[in-house]
């Protein structure tokens, strides 16, 4: 089996090491670039979606929070508050939210459907109260 062939048995790191090729400060380098253009990405694409300006965060998601807190079991004319149930609710209404958008519904599709949730928690949370 000469070295030309796919099956040879001597790996390209030993090689470019036989070579004497730097290939650890090479390999080091490599990876310190990518994870700073990375980083660079990371800025440029924080910066394009406004998500560091304060005045932005967290806006437009009061609906998926009231969403979230009724689903989780809290009444909406006050009692006691259950913060597992709380965050449940928050996890089932963002994977709905998410399914929604990811088979190519529009977001105010999704939001429609919480809106239809929170009436329905309520017109249970109703009949419950009245002990139907």
């Amino acid at each position: 089996m000469d070295l030309f062939t796919p099956h040879a048995l001597v790996r390209p790191p030993e090689v470019s090491v036989l070579a004497g090729l730097p290939v650890r400060r090479t390999l080091v380098a490599v990876y310190a670039l990518t994870g700073g253009l990375a980083g660079i990405a990371g800025i440029i694409a924080t910066a394009r979606l406004r998500a560091s300006d304060p005045s932005f965060v967290g806006l437009l998601i009061e609906l998926s929070a009231i969403t979230a807190v009724v689903v989780g079991g809290t009444s909406l004319a006050g009692g006691r508050v259950r913060v597992l149930g709380t965050v449940v609710g928050a996890v089932l209404i963002q994977l709905l939210t998410n399914t929604l958008v990811s088979h190519g519904a529009p977001n105010s599709f999704a939001r429609i459907i919480q809106g239809v949730i929170i009436v329905a928690a309520v017109y249970v949370q109703r009949l419950g109260r009245r002990g139907l």
